[in-house]
């Protein structure tokens, strides 16, 4: 990978099983990651994502005083991953077309 994109792995625990109601949700996420990682193996943003997966959704929850259910957890984290991913990829999108209009502009 390129100097733009450094990885590190994150020195944190992750949860010891995907309970089986987010099992669904996380196959399919982690299954759309590794399509993208396969259908554009240059891009780094795809290999970033692969990952950082791990760490971003299957963190243990902060210890509060009383039992997680594991499961929305899990959901949550996968939708805001995905919401973000999109937002991101939106403005990478509306990034470039401003690139190409202003080398259009000067040309």
């Amino acid at each position: 990978m390129g100097s733009s994109g450094i990885w590190s792995p994150a020195d944190c625990p992750l949860i010891k099983h995907i309970p089986k109601s987010a099992r669904s949700a996380c196959a399919s996420h982690l299954s759309s990651i590794l399509r993208s990682v396969s259908s554009q193996p240059e891009s780094e943003s795809s290999w970033l994502d692969l990952f950082d997966w791990g760490n971003s959704t299957l963190q243990p929850p902060k210890r509060s005083g009383k039992r997680h259910n594991l499961a929305p957890t899990v959901s949550k984290r996968i939708s805001a991953y995905s919401a973000g991913k999109s937002r991101n990829e939106e403005r990478e999108t509306a990034s470039v077309q401003r690139q190409k209009q202003s080398a259009a502009d000067l040309q």
